[in-house]
């Protein structure tokens, strides 16, 4: 991870490289759970393969912006890797975006100046920077749309599904004095999934989480303490967003 500055740590989630001085012998795929976080890729080496549930691109020495989705992103490396990215937090793509986010949804594709001004400007620029934290800095810092609101609203609403994972669309509606109808139009506008699928994933997520920390002893107390009483139910779900069973995820996990 590269240094994100102190005007932009508000905005941008992460500024990360992934970089080999060597040719890969195969295929290397990763998997990211989403969290509904749009993003831009630079591609500076060989061919990369972006996959969201069936839709696949392929793009070498590209850029490519990946859309809010609650759809599992696999990126498969080629060949020589040299390939920096731009991940925003799920509600801050708005800010530098000329559209609502729900205009995005699902969306990977190539992209030039038409979608931000200067894109092509800055992917020469990290063709030969020596301090790339500092080239992508600028550039965002450049591009922040003031035609672009901040939402306290929305802003309180998520501090609320951050700090209960368990608290639901009706209790959100009321505790903010406000109505489904404006939650979901907020979602549509700042980042780009409805907000059942927004809540569902946070849970997803911090099952993930206490699987890598090691912090489960039993998957049905896990779930229960996730708001789910039918374990079928929570697999079914972790299933949709990570496109495998909650038992295979534990189990692939224990092996590392």
């Amino acid at each position: 991870m590269l240094e994100v500055s102190e005007e932009l740590k508000q905005l941008v989630q992460s500024i990360w490289i992934v970089q080999t001085d060597y040719e890969l012998e195969g295929p290397l795929e990763f998997k990211v759970l989403t969290d509904c976080a749009s993003g831009l890729i630079f591609n500076l080496g060989d061919k990369i393969e972006y996959q969201i549930d069936q839709k696949r691109e392929e793009h070498s020495q590209e850029i490519v912006f990946s859309g809010p989705s609650k759809k599992l992103l696999r990126f498969i490396f080629h060949g020589k890797v040299k390939a920096i990215g731009i991940r925003f937090f799920p509600s801050t793509g708005y800010f530098f975006l000329k559209n609502d986010m729900k205009n995005y949804r699902d969306l990977i594709s190539k992209v030039d100046d038409d979608f931000i001004n200067g894109l092509s400007l800055l992917y020469k620029e990290l063709q030969e920077s020596t301090d790339i934290s500092k080239s992508v800095n600028h550039f965002l810092k450049e591009r922040i749309r003031s035609d672009k609101k901040y939402s306290v609203l929305l802003n309180n609403i998520l501090k609320d599904i951050n700090n209960n994972h368990l608290i639901d669309l009706n209790e959100l509606a009321s505790k903010n004095q406000t109505s489904l109808r404006q939650i979901q139009r907020l979602f549509n506008t700042y980042i780009g999934v409805t907000p059942l699928d927004f809540l569902k994933l946070k849970k997803i997520n911090k099952f993930k989480d206490s699987v890598i920390n090691k912090e489960i002893i039993n998957i049905v107390d896990e779930t229960n303490d996730l708001g789910y009483y039918d374990q079928s139910h929570f697999t079914r779900d972790f299933k949709i967003f990570m496109e495998e069973t909650p038992k295979k995820y534990i189990k692939i996990k224990k092996k590392r």
